[in-house]
């Protein structure tokens, strides 16, 4: 594996929250869950196909090579050849060519229509092309790129990022991301910066700039440049970048329109506190996360999530700090804190859709909580206190009932969450499930959840392979490695019908 594969996996785990917060690995789980479902039946994997059987239930896709991404329309797949390029495959006909050198990153649109990629840094700048169906190779949009690129897709469809001029200095560079093809790709030009490169923010209609103690702002519409004066570390900027905010020296929450630079609203934020990292939740909601003055009997400050608006602040949950958690529909609110009660603490753990409009809560933890796209479902990896924490339990919380958890599979130990995730419009969830084999070791099977059936599709060598799970129909890629009789490896790219 290239060492730029290596260090995307490393960034890919949800490692925040499973392994910072808690301090915890992945470990495999040798024996057989108690399961609260009806465990269905054996699937039958059937024979491996070729890549252009789209009906087999588990098709070998590409070998020799280690999958990068998949558009969600399913048409192509995106790959890095051992020891070669940046390849496409046509999942329609199968068809592979190689359009990138070998490359540190890549991102498709929504829609599919293009593919981003970038390469790894040397001597502090990058490279980074464009490829779209039908074009033979992806066309190269800088070889002078500084930092990363940003592609902003909402509002104004537009690609920014910091390019080096021949006299050093840094600009800021916009490019129309449905105008850019390999015929012409005009990029224009809207700040220079001629100390250090610049740090970017991409809003709907805003970019953001800063560099020091600088902030500007970029009216990609009006194509004007205003300085404001702040440094990024006093500022807070909202989703699409229309507004910003920030806290006053008496820990008010004050809010600004970015177009004009008026004061939108300012309102105090109740009792004596610490303040921590304020955040936007929405365009109009500011998140204050506070802590208080650690009392003699306190275990740990207390600690709030406070929610402000125009009309004024109201809690979220006490106990606990918030942040945003990004789900393919609409972002959410992730609380965690600690419950003590005299010497035992309890990590707990909740979603919100808003201030006031919970969903669902854990303990203990080993990863974020995998949401449904309705929001209607979320399941949950935790485990207990005391002779209980090695045990784990998956809950499925079904939101809109008041009994909360509708079912539960529970397993002896810790178990791998590497895949742990719903399927992309559906009620189904998808996870690497151990199972023990007669020989006391453990097979990891590809198992679908709906909180009634579980459905075992195929056994995986490596729970921990890179993976991509897509709609429509429901289908799961995945690395394999495949070691032959004679102690040799070899990479493949397999294809589950979920």
């Amino acid at each position: 594996m290239s060492s730029q594969r290596s260090r995307l996996l490393s960034r890919g785990g949800r490692t925040a929250l499973g392994l910072l917060l808690l301090g915890m690995g992945l470990a495999g789980c040798d024996e057989t869950p108690d399961v609260g479902v009806d465990a269905g039946t054996e699937p039958d994997a059937g024979e491996t196909a070729d890549a252009g059987d789209a009906g087999a239930p588990i098709q070998t896709l590409m070998e020799g090579a280690y999958l990068w991404d998949v558009d969600a329309q399913q048409r192509f797949l995106v790959a890095q050849e051992i020891d070669g390029g940046t390849v496409v495959q046509d999942l329609a006909s199968g068809e592979v060519r190689t359009v990138a050198p070998p490359v540190e990153g890549l991102r498709f649109t929504a829609e599919g229509s293009t593919l981003l990629l970038w390469s790894a840094q040397a001597e502090g700048l990058r490279s980074t092309w464009l490829w779209r169906p039908g074009d033979l190779q992806a066309f190269l949009l800088s070889d002078r790129m500084q930092g990363y690129i940003l592609m902003q897709e909402k509002g104004e469809r537009y690609l920014a990022f910091i390019e080096q001029t021949p006299e050093g200095d840094s600009d800021v560079r916009v490019v129309d991301l449905d105008g850019c093809t390999a015929q012409a790709c005009p990029k224009r030009t809207l700040l220079r910066v001629l100390e250090g490169v610049p740090a970017l923010h991409a809003g709907e209609r805003y970019l953001w700039a800063w560099q020091g103690a600088r902030t500007w702002i970029i009216d990609l519409t009006l194509s004007t440049v205003q300085e404001l004066g702040l440094p990024r570390s006093e500022l807070i900027i909202s989703p699409a970048g229309a507004r910003f905010g920030m806290l006053t020296p008496k820990q008010n929450v004050q809010v600004h329109d970015t177009a004009t630079g008026a004061q939108l609203w300012e309102v105090p934020v109740a009792g004596t506190w610490v303040w921590l990292i304020p955040s936007f939740f929405g365009e109009d909601t500011v998140i204050v996360n506070t802590e208080g003055v650690k009392r003699p009997l306190d275990v740990f400050p207390p600690r709030s999530a406070i929610a402000c608006m125009d009309w004024g602040c109201t809690s979220v949950t006490y106990g606990q700090t918030c942040q945003t958690l990004q789900t393919r529909t609409q972002p959410l609110l992730f609380c965690s804190g600690v419950d003590c009660f005299g010497v035992r603490c309890t990590a707990v753990h909740s979603l919100w859709k808003r201030a006031g409009e919970p969903l669902a809560g854990g303990t203990f933890i080993d990863t974020w909580p995998a949401v449904s796209d309705d929001l209607r479902t979320s399941v949950w990896m935790t485990y207990g206190y005391g002779p209980e924490a090695g045990r784990r339990t998956l809950s499925w919380h079904t939101h809109d009932r008041p009994e909360g958890s509708s079912a539960v599979i529970r397993y002896p130990k810790q178990i791998n969450v590497n895949l742990f995730k719903f399927i992309p419009g559906e009620q189904r969830f998808v996870f690497a499930n151990p199972k023990q084999t007669p020989d006391g070791g453990t097979e990891h099977f590809v198992s679908v959840w709906d909180g009634t059936t579980l459905q075992e599709v195929a056994p995986i060598a490596n729970p921990n392979a890179h993976h991509v799970v897509r709609g429509q129909p429901a289908a799961l890629y995945m690395d394999e490695t495949v070691t032959e009789p004679d102690g040799t490896s070899r990479v493949r790219i397999r294809r589950f019908a979920l």
